[in-house]
């Protein structure tokens, strides 16, 4: 039998942690974030609502920081925290990305982090 390989964020808790088990119910205490079965360029796991950071631009994808998302059966990275528009698939740049850790952890971070990757962009340091 494989391994559960889901994570939860305990809404209450604020944290997050690894799923042994599931339980016949819901709660509105958790939010289950699905694994995507790729992994970073550490080989570190990637899974849904992870922020990863691409260091430099590879095609259409531009280095800067991404939340990882499930959209229409599929796992893409997007920048919009509201997750209303997505940007590229993640499998074209998982291997090429690094996990930050997840957006419910770095909520309040995720402004930073933009202003950061723009500065980048426009060579402002």
């Amino acid at each position: 039998m494989d391994k559960i390989k889901y994570k939860t964020w305990h809404k209450k808790q604020k944290k997050i942690s690894k799923v042994n088990y599931f339980f016949n119910g819901s709660s509105s205490d958790l939010q289950y974030l699905r694994p995507t079965s790729l992994k970073d360029k550490t080989g570190k796991e990637i899974y849904e609502f992870d922020v990863i950071h691409v260091e430099e631009d590879h095609g259409m994808v531009k280095s800067g920081y991404y939340i990882v998302a499930y959209y229409n059966a599929c796992f893409m990275i997007t920048k919009d925290s509201d997750l209303n528009y997505m940007e590229h698939y993640l499998w074209f740049i998982a291997d090429k990305c690094k996990v930050i850790k997840s957006f419910f952890e770095s909520r309040e971070e995720w402004t930073r982090l933009q202003v950061k990757s723009i500065k980048r962009q426009n060579n402002f340091y």
